[in-house]
């Protein structure tokens, strides 16, 4: 027999009826639920826009806790003045995470830098914003990154608050991360991380507001990431997950350090590059998979009137891989095309 603290003595041979099992109590014969009838079980209804999506939030609530939207990411490009060949490693990024069953948004954060990265904290708190609005994770990409199609499914499955890519400094190799941690040693805690790509659970912004972000000139990633120590949260890098970058970063208080034709000429050149058109062209030049202005999306099929250049015999992926895209196998494509249109066409 067992013995229930609350409700008395339950036998091993205990009545079962219509979902109540019968005891025996000192005061009589009661009728408690019956744990194992699942009518007593509590009920969650949800619908799915994907199978993906089905299958991801049910992984979820088996390790953690659920979300309205599992691993929904919002990644804000802070800016748009897209190195060449970047919008297309970025854009690839987020169609093959949607692919995986994420929820993904990619959005260009307006410059409001009245001179070059005086205001890239007002632009990061405007990101942080936005996320906030029903995604769980943010992810910030510079416009000079190089981005693996797989970064961001592999840094969202790692399921940590804050966390980066290993990022080298292309003219000397140098970790941008403090301190140094071996390249393919697994996840490492870091003190600092170069902000050139970074995903965090947005949860972590409920604790320190959404002015977190101070701008660039003198408030740099260390003095960032010690408010988020103080914060109580720990920052790490994925040292197996590689992020190319286009070119060192800029330290704009070594400027300062210049001579004044040196210091006039270094700030004037990142005015004039600002101020071209955002490249937003795919790397070859020959893709079929751009609108009808010339930008590169992802998930355009070129055997459909919406590509200039409709070549069936073509797949256009940067990897030679066939693209998930073509034909009307996917029942979401339509649906997400106009969506993505229509957000291209409004971007101003």
């Amino acid at each position: 027999m067992t013995t229930d603290g609350t409700f008395g003595t339950i036998a091993e041979n205990a009545t079962v009826r219509d979902g109540f099992t019968l005891i025996e109590t000192p005061h009589g014969t009661r009728q408690v639920p019956d744990p194992n009838d699942p009518r007593w079980g509590h009920r969650v209804i949800r619908y799915f826009s994907s199978e993906a999506e089905r299958g991801r939030l049910n992984e979820r609530v088996e390790q953690s806790w659920g979300h309205v939207h599992a691993d929904s990411v919002f990644v804000a490009g802070i800016g748009n003045h897209w190195k060449p060949g970047v919008w297309e490693h970025v854009t690839n990024m987020v169609n093959t995470a949607n692919d995986h069953g994420l929820r993904v948004t990619l959005e260009e954060i307006m410059d409001r830098c009245q001179s070059p990265y005086d205001a890239l904290g007002a632009m990061r708190n405007e990101a942080t914003l936005k996320a906030m609005e029903g995604y769980e994770w943010l992810c910030m990409v510079d416009n000079d990154v190089y981005p693996h199609p797989e970064t961001l499914v592999r840094l969202v499955s790692r399921g940590l608050n804050v966390i980066a890519p290993y990022v080298v400094e292309p003219s000397s190799g140098k970790p941008l991360h403090g301190p140094h941690r071996q390249r393919w040693s697994g996840i490492q805690q870091v003190k600092w991380n170069v902000l050139s790509m970074i995903l965090f659970r947005t949860s972590v912004f409920r604790s320190t507001g959404t002015e977190f972000w101070n701008n660039a000139i003198g408030a740099d990633e260390g003095y960032h990431y010690q408010k988020l120590w103080h914060y109580g949260h720990i920052a790490y890098v994925d040292t197996e997950v590689d992020l190319r970058v286009g070119g060192d970063p800029t330290y704009p208080l070594a400027t300062l350090r210049l001579e004044k034709d040196e210091h006039d000429d270094f700030w004037n050149k990142r005015r004039e590059s600002f101020l071209q058109m955002p490249d937003r062209r795919p790397i070859d030049p020959n893709n079929p998979r751009v609108t009808e202005i010339g930008e590169y999306l992802p998930y355009l099929d070129p055997q459909t009137p919406s590509a200039v250049n409709s070549d069936p015999s073509r797949n256009g992926m940067p990897d030679g891989s066939q693209s998930r895209r073509n034909g009307n196998s996917d029942p979401l494509s339509v649906e997400r095309l106009a969506g993505l249109r229509e957000l291209v066409s409004n971007v101003t």
